[in-house]
C-alpha cells in the first residue's frame, strides 16, 4: 500500500452521521513499448507445481517524463480503471519499481497533504461500475503510483496481492521487466494540458477512467485548476474521486484552490469534505467557508444545498471548530431555520443529510425537528439515529417503543439499527429495552440486531435467539453463526454444531 493509499485506510477525521459513502481503490501498473510482453507467473505453494502463465503487459502508448503512463493487460480477470473512487490504492494490483537495481520509491504526500479517509464495503478486488466504454479498457495508470521525472530504463514487477493477508503468498507475480521513460520538456506538458482540456469530457465514465487519472500525478499549478472544478460535478463519484486526488498537492496549494472555487462557486459536498480534513486552514479560512455557505442553506441546488449543510455541520459546529462564537451562534441557527426548506424541497437524500447533521446540536429546537422527521416519516431512519445522539435521558424509551408497534408490514425491516444506537448512547440503561425488542419487535432483523447488542453485552438471552436461529434453520441462521464466529476467535472456522453448542453453553450460564 502506498503512502497516498494509507491515508485512505485511515479512521474518519471528523464525524459523519448519515448516509455512508463506501468506497476503495486499487491500482497496478507494468509496461514497456507497444512491442513488449511480460507473462504474469502464479504463484504456488507446492514445490514443483507447474506455473501458469496467466497475463500478459504492455505499455499501452510509449512513456514520457510528466505524461501519463498507462500499463495494459491482458488476462482473463477483468481489469477496469477504476476500481474505486480513490486514485491511488493498490490492495489488489500492486506494481514494484526499481532503477539501478535498487527500489525506486512511490509517490509520496506532500506537506501537510489533504488525506480524506474512506469506509468500503463489498468485493475490495472488485471494480467501481461505470456505464458505457471505459478510455483505457484492460489499462491501470502507473503514474499514480510512481512520478517518472526522469527519463530511462526502469524495471517493473506486477503482483497480484491477497488483501489484507500480509503474510500470504502473492497470487501472482511477474519476473522483473525494463520499461522505458522517454524525455520530455516542461514545455511538452503544458502543450498536451492544453489539448487535453480544450476537449474534456463532461460524462463520469469519461472523467474516471480516463481525463482525471491523466491529469493527476504531476502536481503543479495547471492541472490544480483543472481537477478543482470536478468538486462540483453532478456526479458525486467524480467529485469523491477529485477530493481524494487532491492529495497529490501540498495541503495549502490545495486548501487556497478549493477556498478559490468556494468563493465562485458556492459550497458542495466535497469541497466541505477537503476543507474540513486539511491541517492547513485557519480561523479566517473557516470563518470565510462558513460565512459563504449561510446563504446557500436556502438554495434549491442540491449540491450547494447539500454543501452548505455540510460545511456549517463540519466546520461551523465541528469539535475543533475554530469560529467565533457568534458566528457559531449564527450558523446553528441558520441551520436549525433551514428545515422548512429542506421539508419543502422534498429530497430525500437531503432531508437524510440534514437528519444527521442535527444529531450534535445542543439547542432543544433540533430534537423538535427530528421527532418532527419521525412523526412526518422524513428521513425517519436518520432522525431516530440522530436522536440517540442527543443523550436525552427522556427519549430513551420512547424511542425504544418505535420498534414496538402492534404489527410489521411484509418486508419492512423496521429500525434495525436502533438497538446498536441505544446501547451506544445510553450504555447499561438501554439493555431492558433492548430486551423487550429482543421478545417483543414485530421486526425480524430488529430482533437479531438485538441478539448482537446482548451478546456483546454477555446477556444470556441474546445467546437463546442464536440457538433458536440455528436450530430452527431461520432465514437469519447464516448471519447469526457468522456473527458469533466474528466476536468470538475460539469458534474460528468451525463447523454450526461447533458453533450451537458455544451458543447453548452461554445461554444457560447463570
Amino acid at each position: 500500500m502506498t503512502a497516498l493509499s494509507a491515508l485512505a485506510a485511515m479512521p474518519l477525521g471528523r464525524k459523519r452521521h448519515y448516509v455512508e459513502r463506501y468506497t476503495v481503490v486499487e491500482d497496478s501498473s507494468v509496461g514497456y513499448p507497444s512491442s513488449l510482453t511480460l507473462s504474469l507467473i502464479l504463484a504456488v505453494s507446492c514445490v514443483g507445481q507447474a506455473a501458469q502463465s496467466l497475463a500478459d503487459v504492455s505499455l499501452e502508448s510509449p512513456a514520457k517524463v510528466g505524461l501519463p503512463v498507462w500499463l495494459k493487460i491482458s488476462t482473463r480477470d477483468e481489469i477496469r480503471y477504476p476500481f474505486f473512487t480513490v486514485p491511488d490504492w493498490h490492495v489488489c494490483h500492486d506494481v514494484e519499481v526499481r532503477k539501478g537495481g535498487k527500489p525506486f520509491l512511490r509517490i509520496q504526500p506532500p506537506s501537510g497533504a489533504i488525506g480524506i479517509a474512506v469506509s468500503f464495503a463489498g468485493n475490495i478486488c472488485g471494480n467501481l461500475y461505470l456505464p458505457g466504454k471505459a478510455q483505457h479498457p484492460g489499462s491501470i495508470p502507473l503514474h499514480l503510483m510512481y512520478r517518472f521525472d526522469q527519463p530511462g530504463i526502469y524495471e517493473v514487477r506486477y503482483v497480484k496481492r491477497v488483501p489484507f493477508a500480509d503474510a500470504a503468498p502473492p497470487a501472482m507475480v511477474s519476473p522483473w521487466t525494463p520499461i522505458e521513460i522517454q524525455p520530455a520538456t516542461p514545455a511538452d506538458r503544458a502543450k498536451w494540458l492544453a489539448e487535453l482540456s480544450a476537449h474534456a469530457p463532461s460524462d463520469a465514465t469519461s472523467l474516471l477512467s480516463g481525463y482525471l487519472p491523466d491529469i493527476l500525478g504531476v502536481p503543479d499549478e495547471r492541472s490544480l485548476e483543472l481537477v478543482v472544478p470536478y468538486l462540483y460535478h453532478p456526479d458525486n463519484l467524480v467529485r469523491q474521486y477529485v477530493a481524494h486526488g487532491l492529495a497529490y498537492w501540498p495541503g495549502d496549494q490545495a486548501k487556497k484552490a478549493v477556498l478559490a472555487a468556494l468563493r465562485s462557486r458556492g459550497p458542495s459536498e466535497d469541497s466541505a469534505r477537503v476543507l474540513s480534513a486539511t491541517r492547513e486552514k485557519t480561523t479566517a479560512d473557516e470563518e470565510e467557508a462558513v460565512q459563504i455557505a449561510l446563504p446557500y442553506l436556502k438554495s434549491d441546488n442540491t449540491i450547494l444545498l447539500e454543501g452548505a449543510i455540510d460545511t456549517v455541520a463540519w466546520i461551523g459546529l465541528g469539535e475543533k471548530s475554530q469560529i467565533s462564537g457568534e458566528l457559531k451562534t449564527r450558523a446553528e441557527g441558520a441551520l436549525l431555520d433551514a428545515e422548512a426548506h429542506v421539508v419543502a424541497l422534498g429530497h430525500p437524500e437531503i432531508a437524510n443529510v440534514y437528519a444527521g447533521v442535527l444529531g450534535p446540536v445542543t439547542d432543544e429546537r433540533a430534537a423538535k425537528i427530528l421527532w418532527s422527521f419521525v412523526d412526518r416519516d422524513i428521513a425517519r431512519g436518520q432522525a431516530i439515529i440522530a436522536l440517540t445522539w442527543l443523550h436525552a435521558p427522556s427519549d430513551l424509551k420512547k424511542l425504544a417503543q418505535l420498534a414496538l408497534p402492534p404489527a410489521a408490514e411484509p418486508g419492512d425491516a423496521g429500525p434495525s439499527s436502533l438497538p446498536y444506537a441505544l446501547r451506544n448512547a445510553y450504555g447499561e440503561a438501554a439493555l431492558p429495552y433492548i430486551e423487550e425488542m429482543l421478545q417483543r419487535s414485530p421486526f425480524v432483523w430488529v430482533r437479531a440486531a438485538s441478539a448482537r447488542e446482548l451478546v456483546e453485552a454477555g446477556k444470556p438471552s441474546g445467546f437463546a435467539f442464536i440457538v433458536d436461529a440455528i436450530e430452527q434453520n431461520r432465514p437469519y441462521r447464516g448471519e447469526m453463526v457468522q456473527f458469533l464466529r466474528d466476536r468470538f476467535p475460539e469458534i474460528g472456522r468451525a463447523g454450526d454444531d461447533t458453533a450451537l453448542n458455544f451458543a447453548k453453553g452461554k445461554a444457560n450460564a447463570k
